[in-house]
């Protein structure tokens, strides 16, 4: 998609109800179209440009903005590594 607008112009937007079971993903972004075809969502291109695709509710989470998440073997190299420097002290 050849896009002839400005970053600031580019938006993404997601939309849910409590009813819903999936989001509704708009955007005209080229690389939000990107991330989304990477991880194999099929976005289709309306006549103005814009593209759309559904996203199951659990794929997103709303996190708070403080939250710090790392996998759990991170997590377990993280702690071997204090305990290594506890006993050299």
């Amino acid at each position: 998609m050849a896009s002839k607008l400005g970053p600031e112009e580019r938006e993404t937007v997601l939309l849910i109800s409590a009813a819903d079971k999936y989001w509704d993903c708009f955007t005209n972004d080229p690389r939000s179209v990107a991330k989304l075809k990477k991880r194999g969502y099929n976005p289709r291109q309306d006549h103005q440009g814009y593209f759309s695709c559904r996203i199951p509710k659990k794929k997103i989470t709303i996190r708070r903005p403080d939250e710090v998440t790392a996998s759990s073997n991170a997590t377990d190299v993280l702690l071997n590594a204090l305990e290594g420097s506890r006993s050299l002290n």
